[in-house]
């Protein structure tokens, strides 16, 4: 009964190829898989500095191998690979706002993983065809790392590109709150790495509650 009957259409919906990715959609998996890493790692603190009800009666059986699984997860399989399809997608750099806040998280999960584990995969994750089990790096080579995509979000700020695209959970598109924050992660880094002079002659970054990095849930 159809005059015409496409027959061609072989593109999955169960397993789309980057290229058809929706970048807007992936910045926002990006947010929610960043809040839930910091979730993860910020309840661990809290109850090892007694803020947070620890549970557990000692501190080796309330810790165990999978305290911070879920942060893992939510960095390897949940942020890397749609940071990557946005950054296969901005070809011509109208992505950079969501590069930019993209490595700003990524970095931050990076940070906190090092800082609760040490040495982490990091050159050979997530290329499984050439490395199955990939080897973890040295925790100061993965903090460099983190440090320098945390320069190249300062760039995508910079580049003006993309600015107020994208649904921005954190600071509704100012790009100027989110150089702020850049600037304070890298003192923060700064400050764990011993680096006490680039932290005493840090500027511009966060100092009052009007720049506070909080996720901002919707009114529905």
């Amino acid at each position: 009964s159809c005059d015409t009957l496409e027959m061609e259409d072989l593109a999955s919906p169960n397993s789309l190829s980057p290229d058809l990715a929706d970048a807007d959609l992936l910045l926002n998996n990006i947010q929610l898989s960043y809040i839930g890493a910091m979730q993860d790692m910020q309840y661990n603190g809290a109850a090892l500095g007694r803020i947070s009800h620890m549970g557990g009666r000692n501190y080796y059986n309330n810790f165990g191998g999978g305290t911070v699984s879920s942060a893992w997860y939510y960095l390897y399989a949940g942020m890397m690979p749609d940071i990557a399809a946005i950054e296969g997608l901005n070809t011509d750099g109208l992505l950079d706002f969501h590069m930019g806040i993209s490595k700003i998280m990524q970095s931050h999960v990076m940070m906190g993983l090092v800082d609760s584990l040490g040495d982490i995969p990091w050159s050979e994750a997530n290329n499984s065809a050439e490395f199955p089990k990939p080897s973890v790096d040295d925790d100061a080579s993965v903090y460099d790392a983190a440090i320098a995509y945390l320069s190249e979000a300062a760039g995508h700020f910079a580049s003006g590109a993309g600015i107020g695209t994208g649904t921005d959970f954190f600071y509704d598109g100012d790009a100027g709150k989110w150089s702020k924050l850049v600037k304070t992660l890298q003192m923060r880094a700064n400050l764990t790495v011993g680096n006490y002079a680039a932290v005493a002659s840090a500027t511009g970054v966060i100092e009052s509650t009007a720049d506070d990095f909080q996720f901002d849930y919707g009114t529905n």
